[in-house]
């Protein structure tokens, strides 16, 4: 599968992918605005935050008619696809940044990641 956890390897085009999908729609906002002015600019990470919804409503629509490998890659870039977004917005729009708790929320994925190597599934 596309975005098993057991063979990190096999990740790295959907991550690749959903990288992709931040720069671009950023890119495209910046060039549609450019003309507009600093202020406006600012708002660079949105697109970059919504665009997967719209994939994702496709997909569940004709998920039952996609193999489970092609559905596999395309929730392993969405997920991928939020968390690079989650984190734009945490880095670059915060009032004050807080590490500790930043540190705290990696817990929870390590300790995902460890379950999913032990393949402990309940």
């Amino acid at each position: 599968m596309a975005g098993d956890l057991r063979n990190p390897a096999r990740a790295v085009v959907p991550i690749a992918a959903a990288v992709g999908g931040v720069i671009v729609p950023a890119l495209i906002f910046v060039a549609v605005n450019i003309s507009a002015g600093p202020e406006i600019l600012k708002g660079w990470a949105i697109p970059a935050a919504t665009d997967i919804a719209f994939a994702l409503a496709v997909l569940a629509v004709i998920s039952t008619h996609l193999p489970s490998a092609l559905r596999t890659f395309r929730l392993t870039l969405a997920v991928v696809d939020d968390l690079i977004a989650i984190a734009i917005i945490a880095v670059f729009y915060p009032g004050e940044m807080h590490f500790q708790h930043l540190a705290l929320a990696v817990l929870p994925l390590l300790l995902f990641i460890w379950l999913v190597q032990k393949r402990i599934r309940s």
